[in-house]
């Protein structure tokens, strides 16, 4: 396997796995799509493509959406931030 398709493939392993956890958190806090698209300010298909792992988001937005995130649940950011990157870190 060339470079070029390891970094692709390798790619599509963290969108997936930053859309599992995207998920798997707004399941288990009883997040809606749309309490997070009127938070974040990302429209409803972007969060979508995010949380079925099509792309991942760039840095900026990520730090808008774990604000979201921690503005709708009440979790610390900083918490949120260490979440999300053990689960990228693993893919």
């Amino acid at each position: 396997m060339g470079n070029k398709e390891y970094r692709k493939r390798k790619e599509r392993l963290t969108a997936t796995a930053y859309g599992q956890w995207l998920s798997k958190f707004m399941l288990s806090h009883q997040l809606k799509p749309s309490q997070l698209s009127t938070v974040s300010g990302f429209h409803p298909n972007v969060i979508l493509n995010w949380r079925r792992g099509h792309c991942l988001p760039n840095g900026y937005s990520l730090v808008v959406m774990v604000t979201a995130l921690s503005r709708l649940t009440g979790v610390e950011r900083s918490i949120l931030f260490e979440e999300m990157a053990e689960a990228l870190l693993r893919s």
